[in-house]
């Protein structure tokens, strides 16, 4: 099986949790709601402490079942989209 390689050192990295929430706020504004909700895997470097979200499953907006996993997540990345 290939695993995810570190871009920075090269290094293969190692899935340190599951299940982690990635969301995104309308217009980066916690205050105006979620824009989306998603699930993934965090998976992270020894050698240079990098760290990334991959296998993230549908998008899930809005709906009653995404806003339950999000409240119990133990662990929230949030992401920020640039504006022009």
């Amino acid at each position: 099986m290939i695993r995810p390689t570190c871009a920075n050192c090269g290094m293969e990295l190692d899935c340190q949790k599951n299940d982690v929430a990635v969301v995104h706020y309308i217009d980066n504004d916690l205050k105006k709601g979620i824009d989306a909700v998603r699930f993934g895997d965090r998976w992270g470097c020894k050698k240079c402490g990098c760290k990334v979200i991959i296998g993230m499953g549908e998008q899930l907006e809005g709906s009653d079942i995404s806003l339950y996993r999000l409240q119990q997540s133990e662990e929230i990345v949030e992401i920020k989209r640039g504006g022009s």
